[in-house]
């Protein structure tokens, strides 16, 4: 996987956590649950996120990509569960561009 890729997405989550109380902040981590019941972002704040893992991609990789797919096949991880999701998908869809 690109480096780029957590570099951006890591760089996001920071800018998200700046907007997050002190103690609802989420760690840089893998590993780290963004929604669903045990998720630390509400649907404004992923959004807010997901917005800025774009950008993020833009600035420091010079890549333009939306993150965002309606039609994602059944049984597919969802893309946004938790950071290391994100970067996956975000690695899929370069792979896929790429092709």
């Amino acid at each position: 996987m690109d480096p780029r890729i957590a570099s951006s997405v890591y760089a996001a989550l920071d800018a998200v956590n700046e907007d997050l109380a002190p103690d609802q902040r989420l760690p840089k981590e893998a590993e780290t649950v963004l929604t669903g019941s045990h998720g630390g972002l509400d649907s404004l704040a992923m959004l807010d996120f997901i917005s800025a893992v774009e950008r993020e991609l833009e600035q420091q990789a010079g890549i333009t990509v939306s993150l965002y797919e309606d039609n994602l096949p059944t049984g597919v991880e969802d893309p946004f569960r938790s950071v290391g999701s994100v970067m996956r998908h975000i690695d899929g869809l370069l792979r896929r561009v790429a092709a």
